[in-house]
């Protein structure tokens, strides 16, 4: 069996983290249509049952737009199979709202660090 680099390891970690926040916002997108649909389809207002149905409907969609997005050509490099590009799109789909809410709350703070770093870096 082959082994992989640590280099080669961090690439596919960065476009796992990538696809799942592009399922993020897939689902971001979608969302809202499909409430406002499902609302008039029904004619009543999402609670109970319909309410779960919902939310179970809508975080199976990211694990579909993980998948479809997987298996499209080139997303993956080369050496990873068929089977893995459809196994790391799937657990980007699924760990797509723990990733989108890491990346809402991590980057705020970055960025309110970066002028006291550039600050610091440039002598004022």
């Amino acid at each position: 069996m082959d082994t992989i680099s640590w280099a080669n390891f961090a690439y596919l970690s960065l476009l796992w983290v990538i696809l799942s926040l592009a399922c993020a916002g897939v689902t971001q997108v979608l969302k809202t249509p499909i409430k406002i649909l499902w609302k008039q389809r029904s004619g009543k207002a999402l609670r109970g049952d319909n309410l779960a149905l919902y939310q179970w409907c809508i975080r199976s969609l990211t694990i579909g737009a993980g998948i479809a997005c997987g298996i499209q050509p080139h997303v993956w490099p080369d050496w990873v199979s068929r089977s893995w590009a459809v196994m790391l799109g799937a657990t980007a789909g699924c760990m797509s709202v723990g990733v989108y809410h890491a990346a809402k709350m991590a980057i705020p703070k970055a960025i309110a660090v970066l002028p006291d770093a550039l600050r610091k870096r440039l002598g004022g």
